[in-house]
C-alpha cells in the first residue's frame, strides 16, 4: 500500500507508513457524511406517534362497533405511518454502521439491517444491531480519541428489551397499548444519540 503523504510502498495491512509514520488506517476509512439529526428525530417521533394513535383508536372503535368499516381507513393510514417511521429508522441505522466500519465493527451495514428481517433470529440480532452498535461506536471513540460524548449504552439495551418484550405483550389487553408508546420513546432517544454519533465521527 502506497502512503498518500510520501508515496512510500508499505506492506499490505500496515497501520502506519514505515517512512514518514503517517497513519494508513486513516486512508482506508470510508468517508462519513453528516446526517440531519432533526429530520430523523422528527420523522421517527411524528410518524411513530401518529401511527400508534391511528392504529389504537380505530382498533378500539372497531371492537366496540364492528360494523363501522370507515374506521379501517385511519387504521391503514396508521400502519403506513409506522412503516415510514421504521423505514427512516433503518436508513439511519445503515448509515450508522457505515460510519463505524473504519473501527472495530462487529458487522457490516447490510448484515446489520438484513438480519433484522430473519424471523426468530432477529430477536437475538436486534441486540447486536442496536446495543452492539453503541458499544462499537464508543470503542471507536476511544480508539480514535474522538472528542465526543459516549453513547448511553443502557438506553440502547433498554430499547432492545422493550422491542422484544412488546411481541408477547401484544396479546395483553392493557400492555399492548402502553408498550408501543414506551418503545417509541426509547427509539426516539436512540435515534437522537445515533445521529449525533454519526456527525461526531464525520467531524472527527
Amino acid at each position: 500500500m502506497y502512503c498518500p503523504r510520501c508515496g512510500f510502498a508499505n506492506d499490505e495491512g500496515s497501520l502506519d507508513c514505515r517512512h514518514c509514520g503517517h497513519s494508513l488506517e486513516e486512508s482506508r476509512r470510508p468517508p462519513v457524511r453528516r446526517v440531519n439529526r432533526l429530520f430523523y428525530v422528527i420523522s421517527v417521533a411524528a410518524a411513530g406517534l401518529s401511527g400508534i394513535t391511528m392504529v389504537i383508536v380505530p382498533a378500539w372503535q372497531l371492537r366496540l362497533h364492528p360494523g363501522r368499516v370507515l374506521w379501517l381507513l385511519p387504521l391503514v393510514a396508521g400502519q403506513a405511518a409506522l412503516l415510514y417511521s421504521a423505514a427512516v429508522s433503518l436508513v439511519l441505522w445503515y448509515k450508522a454502521w457505515q460510519a463505524v466500519q473504519g473501527g472495530p465493527a462487529r458487522t457490516t451495514p447490510g448484515k446489520a439491517i438484513g438480519l433484522l428481517f430473519v424471523p426468530f433470529y432477529n430477536l437475538y440480532w436486534v441486540f447486536e444491531a442496536y446495543w452492539g452498535f453503541a458499544k462499537d461506536c464508543n470503542r471507536l471513540f476511544r480508539r480514535r480519541r474522538v472528542r465526543a460524548r459516549p453513547l448511553p449504552e443502557w438506553l440502547f439495551l433498554v430499547s432492545c428489551i422493550l422491542t422484544v418484550a412488546s411481541l408477547p405483550l401484544a396479546f395483553v389487553p392493557v400492555a399492548r397499548w402502553v408498550f408501543p408508546c414506551l418503545c417509541l420513546a426509547a427509539s426516539v432517544g436512540v435515534v437522537h444519540f445515533t445521529a449525533r454519533a454519526i456527525n461526531d465521527i464525520a467531524r472527527a
